[in-house]
C-alpha cells in the first residue's frame, strides 16, 4: 500500500499542475481509539471559540495534493458521513462552525487492514 501510494504521489508530482510549488502528501495512520469528536476536528478542523483562533484540519493542510488515510475503516460513522460530503462537494465546514464553507482540493487515498 506504500508503494502504491508513493506511485500515486509521484504521478501527481509529475502530470498535475497546481498553486503551490510543492505537491503536499500527508499520511494519518489508524484512527483506532480516537473518539468521534477529535477524529473530526483532526480531518475538518475547528471553528475559532472563545477567543482561540481556528485551527485548520488535514483537508485544509493537503489542499491540492494527497491526504492518505491508513486504516478508514476506524472513522467513526459519522465522520465518514462527513467525509462522503466533503467528496461530492469538495467543500466542508470546520466543527463548531457550521457557517464557513471551506473549499479544498484534496485527492484521497482510503485503506483499510481489515479482512475482506
Amino acid at each position: 500500500k506504500s508503494y502504491l501510494v508513493r506511485l500515486t504521489h509521484e504521478y501527481c508530482l509529475n502530470h498535475m499542475t497546481s498553486t503551490r510549488k510543492e505537491i503536499p502528501l500527508l499520511r494519518k495512520k489508524a484512527f483506532r481509539g480516537e473518539d468521534k469528536g477529535r477524529q473530526m476536528e483532526e480531518l475538518f478542523g475547528k471553528g475559532a471559540a472563545d477567543g482561540k483562533a481556528a485551527e485548520r484540519g488535514l483537508l485544509e493542510e493537503a489542499d491540492e495534493g494527497i491526504l492518505c488515510i491508513e486504516d478508514a475503516s476506524h472513522l467513526s460513522e459519522e465522520c465518514q458521513e462527513k467525509l462522503a460530503d466533503y467528496l461530492s462537494r469538495n467543500k466542508f465546514t470546520r466543527m463548531q462552525d457550521d457557517q464557513a464553507q471551506i473549499e479544498s482540493r484534496v485527492h484521497l487515498i482510503l485503506s483499510t487492514s481489515e479482512d475482506p
